[in-house]
């Protein structure tokens, strides 16, 4: 695609941005598939089955314990728009970085002749500041997200303990069934904050993916078929 798109869009673009998205977005995508998106699927199943089976346990410790699900929606939705926001912000900033970088190494001949070494240096050591300040920006927004879903799940097993317990002791819930509806609600947790270590992973590439299907929506100047015909024999 990038070897069709006009000499226009190549000197709008330099270099190291453009090889930027073939690489670092390239796998930050390809991580949705190779680590996040099997281990969701397979965890939000595993969450479905025990919560179903919490439910046939025990409807109404089911239902406190399901209580605080629409908590833990909220807050990832809240900090997921936040954290895609980070995502492409960080990638910004890591494009302009590499393409400073690029066009600073392919030039060095002519900043060396000028004698322009500290000034090169002052703006990477910028630019590479600014991409810092971006990534502690997505890991600071992401931090908030897994306490509020400990959180959650705190708050849940407390509730189940409370309300478990008093039945319990009424004689109105058998112990063993209080115990293996503990054990079970415990494990429901388990797969829900590693859901939420892969959304992570699915926001970061989803970043990605905006700025590669950037790419494929440019104009072209030379089409597939034209790529593909053979070059014409020279005549003098």
């Amino acid at each position: 695609r990038l070897q069709r798109l006009p000499l226009a869009m190549h000197d709008r673009h330099p270099p190291g941005q453009l090889m930027t998205r073939v690489t670092n977005d390239i796998v930050a995508l390809a991580e949705i598939f190779s680590a996040g998106f099997v281990t969701m699927v397979s965890n939000a199943l595993l969450v479905t089955g025990i919560l179903v089976w919490l439910l046939v346990l025990d409807l109404r410790l089911g239902l406190i314990t399901a209580s605080v699900l629409p908590l833990m929606l909220y807050a990832t939705g809240r900090f997921s728009g936040r954290l895609h926001v980070a995502y492409r912000d960080a990638r910004s900033k890591l494009s302009g970085l590499n393409a400073f970088l690029a066009e600073s190494l392919m030039g060095m001949r002519t900043v060396q002749l000028f004698n322009r070494q500290p000034v090169h240096l002052e703006r990477f050591a910028r630019l590479n500041q600014r991409y810092a300040d971006a990534q502690v920006a997505t890991i600071r927004t992401y931090a908030y997200l897994q306490p509020a879903i400990t959180l959650a799940a705190g708050t849940s097993m407390a509730l189940v303990i409370w309300f478990g317990g008093l039945g319990a002791l009424d004689g109105a819930i058998p112990i063993g069934v209080l115990v293996t509806y503990f054990v079970n609600a415990v494990a429901l947790f388990r797969p829900m904050r590693d859901i939420a270590d892969k959304w992570n992973v699915f926001l970061s590439g989803l970043a990605s993916a905006e700025r590669i299907f950037a790419v494929l929506d440019w104009p072209t100047e030379i089409t597939e078929e034209d790529a593909a015909a053979p070059a014409a024999p020279y005549a003098e």
